[in-house]
Parts: C-alpha cells; structure tokens; sequence
C-alpha cells in the first residue's frame, strides 16, 4: 500500500509540473489550473488538506 501512496503522490507532482508549465505559457488561466488541481488531486487520492497539495498559486 505504501508504494501505490508514494506512486500516486509522484504522479500528482508530475501532473502539476506540467500544468505549471503551461500556465507559464498562457495555455491555461490561473482559474483553470486551481480547477485541473484539485481534479488531479482527487484522481490520485490525494486529500483536498494533503501537505502534498499544491496550493502555490501566488507563488508564480
């Protein structure tokens, strides 16, 4: 159970690099990125109040 945890959190940062990107490159609105994240999140199990969640979005 423990490697599918450590999988999944692993794949939601990928995500998120990725979606940073293109936030970067204007492909996708600061509202749109909030909205992907949390899909993201819920997709790999992540809980809404994770340490892991990326809630950085003043941080660009």
């Amino acid at each position: 159970m423990q490697k599918e945890k450590y999988h999944n959190i692993m794949m939601y940062k990928m995500m998120i690099c990725i979606l940073e990107k293109w936030v970067q490159s204007g492909i996708v609105s600061e509202q749109e990125y909030q909205k992907m994240n949390t899909i993201i999140a819920e997709k790999y199990g992540l809980n809404l109040c994770s340490i892991f969640l990326d809630c950085s979005a003043d941080k660009r």
